[in-house]
C-alpha cells in the first residue's frame, strides 16, 4: 500500500512537471537551430601583397577556417574557463549547477553561473538576457536540442565564432588578431588562456582596460588547465611567465 502511495504521489508529480514545462517545450521547439551559422562578418581589404589595408563591419567579427581544426589552445583555454564537463555532459551539467549555487549560497550573491557552453550557446539564440527562472528553462531546453543536432566539435566552433571578448572582438579569430596580431590557432597557452578568462568579464578583465587583473585572470585558466592535464605543469610555468604583449589599436 506504501509503494501504490508512493508510486502515485511520483506519477502525479511528474504529470504535474511536464504539465508545466509543456509551453516551454513547445517553445523550444520553435527555435530555428540553423541560425547558429548567421553572422554578421567583417569585410577584410588587402592590397596586391596580401597585406590588410582595411575592414569593414557591423560586427568585429572573422570566422576560424571551416576546414581546418579548431584551434586547441583556445579550445582548452575555453573548456577549463566556462565548462569543465563540457565533454561528458548533453547540453546540462548538474554538477556545476550545483557547484555553482553553494558558491553564490555561501558569498550571498550571483559569483558562478553554472550554464554550461551549449547553454551560453543557447542565449544566443533566444537573445534574452533577462535573469529570471522563465528564461533559464527556456535556455536549458534550447541548449539540450542544441546537443541533439550536433557534435561537440560543431557546438565549439560557433561558440568560438560567436563569443565576445571586450574591445569590440567578437569570435576567437578577431579578438586573436585584435590582441595579439595572429591567427587563433597560432595562440601560445598564455595567450590562449587569456583569451578564456575573457568570456565571462571582457570588460573587468580587459588586458587594454585593466592589465593588473588581467594577469591573475590568465593564471587561473592556465591553473584549470593543468589540472585537467590539458598542459603539462612545465607548460603552465611556462604560460604563467609570458609577459602581456598587446598589438596596438589601429588609428579610426
Amino acid at each position: 500500500m506504501v509503494a501504490l502511495c508512493l508510486f502515485a504521489g511520483c506519477a502525479v508529480a511528474f504529470l504535474g512537471v511536464a504539465h508545466y514545462l509543456r509551453p516551454y517545450v513547445e517553445r523550444s521547439q520553435r527555435i530555428d537551430l540553423s541560425l547558429l551559422g548567421n553572422y554578421d562578418l567583417s569585410t577584410v581589404f588587402y592590397d596586391r601583397h596580401g597585406v590588410e589595408i582595411g575592414r569593414t563591419f557591423i560586427e568585429n567579427r572573422l570566422l576560424l577556417d571551416e576546414g581546418k581544426p579548431l584551434p586547441v589552445n583556445v579550445k582548452n583555454a575555453l573548456i577549463a574557463a566556462e565548462d569543465r564537463r563540457f565533454s561528458h555532459h548533453r547540453g546540462l551539467d548538474w554538477r556545476g549547477l550545483l557547484r555553482a549555487a553553494l558558491v553564490d549560497l555561501k558569498h550571498r550573491r550571483i559569483v558562478q553561473g553554472g550554464s554550461t557552453l551549449t547553454q551560453q550557446l543557447a542565449k544566443h539564440l533566444i537573445n534574452d538576457s533577462s535573469r529570471n527562472l522563465d528564461r533559464k528553462i527556456y535556455e536549458i531546453l534550447v541548449a539540450l536540442r542544441i546537443e541533439r543536432h550536433y557534435s561537440k566539435e560543431q557546438i565549439l566552433r560557433y561558440y568560438m565564432n560567436r563569443v565576445y571578448f571586450g574591445s569590440g572582438y567578437l569570435g576567437v579569430e578577431a579578438a586573436a588578431e585584435g590582441y595579439f596580431g595572429r591567427h587563433a590557432r597560432d595562440l601560445t597557452v598564455g595567450q590562449a588562456a587569456l583569451l578564456g578568462c575573457l568570456v565571462s568579464s571582457p570588460n573587468r578583465t580587459s588586458p587594454r582596460l585593466h592589465p593588473e587583473r588581467t594577469v591573475p585572470c590568465r593564471n587561473r585558466v592556465i591553473h584549470a588547465m593543468e589540472e585537467l592535464k590539458m598542459i603539462s605543469p612545465e607548460e603552465a610555468a611556462a604560460a604563467r611567465s609570458e609577459r602581456l604583449v598587446l598589438v596596438p589599436r589601429p588609428r579610426k
